[in-house]
Formats: structure tokens, C-alpha cells, sequence
């Protein structure tokens, strides 16, 4: 009970969120109030970003949080990619990038990956 109580509050503040940034959502899809081409940056931990990721593109957070490992500092990319005038519909480019860490020769730790490394 209280997992889906955290859960349910993460789905409406995102609804909330991007209401303000002139997307309101309806099902799956996400009404266009008003245009916006902001570039806006989240920084969360792994399971707060997960589970919304797992909202905004409507995929059980059991798969996310069991099937998706994004590493720390990683970065993922969404686009809510206007489908017509009317609707927009928030698209994965990137999950989990760390080609910023390769770059600079930084290790990528395998945090999260229990059965794996430790």
C-alpha cells in the first residue's frame, strides 16, 4: 500500500508538471495546451526516474525497475514529439547514456547490479 501511494503521487505530480509546461495528459497521450520547445533537465535517483519514466511511457513499473538499469549520472533523453497540432506523445531517444563518462575515461560502476559484480 504504501508503494502505491508513492507511486500514484509520482504519476500525479508528472501529470501536474508537465500540465504546467502546457501538456496535459489524456490516456496515453499528452494534449498540447499551448507549443513549448524547452529543453528542461530532471536530476533523480534511479527508481524515482524509472518509475516516471515508466508513467510517461505507460510500461509497468515492474518492468521498468526490473528490465531497465540506468547507471549513476546517466542520462536519458525524452522527447514529446508533437504527433499533430493537437496531441503529443512522449518518445525514449536515449536511456541510460554514459557516453559522457566514457569521454573522459571515467569508470561506469556497476551500482544496482548486485548478482552480477559483487
Amino acid at each position: 500500500p504504501g508503494l502505491l501511494k508513492i507511486l500514484k503521487n509520482i504519476n500525479e505530480q508528472s501529470d501536474i508538471f508537465f500540465a504546467q509546461h502546457g501538456y496535459k495528459k489524456e490516456g496515453n497521450l499528452y494534449r498540447i495546451e499551448h507549443q513549448n520547445s524547452k529543453k528542461i533537465a530532471v536530476f533523480a535517483h534511479a527508481a524515482l526516474g524509472t518509475a516516471w519514466l515508466s508513467h510517461l511511457l505507460a510500461i509497468p513499473t515492474s518492468i521498468m525497475w526490473s528490465g531497465f538499469w540506468p547507471a549513476t549520472s546517466s542520462v536519458t533523453t525524452v522527447l514529446f514529439e508533437q504527433r499533430s497540432s493537437t496531441w503529443a506523445v512522449p518518445r525514449c531517444l536515449g536511456f541510460g547514456d554514459v557516453s559522457h563518462l566514457y569521454a573522459e575515461n571515467l569508470p561506469v560502476k556497476p551500482v544496482g547490479l548486485v548478482g552480477n559484480f559483487y
